[in-house]
C-alpha cells in the first residue's frame, strides 16, 4: 500500500512504514494510519520498521500518533520497532515512542533497522 508521500511494504513478518518530504498530518493520521492498524492487526507480525524523510515530524498531534501507533503496537504483542531517522529526528521519534513494553531501536541506517527488529 503507498500514496505518494508514504509506502508500507512487508518483508517476511516485519511491515516497513516509509514516511516521505512532504507528507502532512491528515495523511499520518488518515490513510497511513489505517494500513498501520491493518498490518499491526495480522497476528503474524514480529516487529515493525519506520523510515522517517518527513520535512517535520515534530508537531503536537503527529506526537499523539506516534504515541497511540506504540500503545496499539504493545496490544498487539509487538515489542520490537526500529526508527530510522536522521539526526535530531531519530532522538526526538525515540524519546516520543517511550511506551512501556516496546524496545525501540534508533538508526540512521534502513538495514540495520530491519536487521535489528528480526534480531
Amino acid at each position: 500500500m503507498s500514496s505518494n508521500n508514504w509506502s508500507c511494504e512487508v518483508s517476511g513478518d516485519v511491515p516497513i512504514f516509509e514516511f516521505e518530504e512532504g507528507m502532512d498530518q491528515s495523511e499520518f493520521a488518515g490513510s497511513a494510519w489505517d494500513e498501520y492498524t491493518t498490518q499491526i492487526d495480522r497476528h503474524d507480525v514480529s516487529g515493525l520498521v519506520t523510515v522517517v524523510r518527513m520535512d517535520d515530524p515534530f508537531h503536537a498531534d503527529t506526537f499523539e500518533v506516534w504515541n497511540r501507533s506504540g500503545q496499539k503496537a504493545v496490544k498487539e504483542g509487538i515489542t520490537k520497532w526500529g526508527v530510522v531517522a536522521e539526526g535530531l529526528k531519530s532522538m526526538s521519534l525515540k524519546s516520543q515512542l517511550d511506551v512501556p513494553g516496546l524496545d525501540v531501536y534508533t538508526t540512521e541506517d534502513r538495514n540495520d533497522g530491519i536487521e535489528w527488529v528480526r534480531s
